[in-house]
């Protein structure tokens, strides 16, 4: 009685052991899976970007880039932009000086109406 105890005790204990190791090894295929699954829609992705990228290419093969040319036109720009941003500043300075002078006036009216 004594040994087939031990012999009951050791079956069982082996039986544990082996149902987790299936059980580990079974979540990591699982995650295997997952990951597989995760590799192959980031390939597809891939695939129908770069097979975007020469369709577009292959359209705008033929469209006109006038390269060099376009930098004084940019420079040209900046400075129409900085020109015109100059000039809106000056509007609003002028702006403010109008309504400070309007505001002094009607202080100095009211003061002369209180203090005659």
């Amino acid at each position: 009685m004594f040994l087939s105890q031990k012999y009951l005790q050791m079956v069982t204990f082996m039986g544990i052991i082996c149902y987790a190791s299936l059980a580990a090894s079974e979540n990591t295929q699982n995650e295997r899976s997952v990951a597989e699954a995760q590799l192959m829609h980031d390939k597809g992705k891939t695939i129908e970007e770069i097979s975007r990228q020469r369709w577009l290419q292959g359209l705008l093969g033929s469209v006109h880039n006038p390269g060099r040319r376009e930098v004084p036109l940019i420079k040209n720009f900046r400075h129409d932009l900085l020109r015109s941003n100059e000039e809106e500043q000056q509007r609003i300075n002028s702006i403010r000086n109008m309504r400070n002078l309007q505001y002094k006036h009607a202080h100095n009216k009211k003061l002369m109406e209180r203090y005659p």
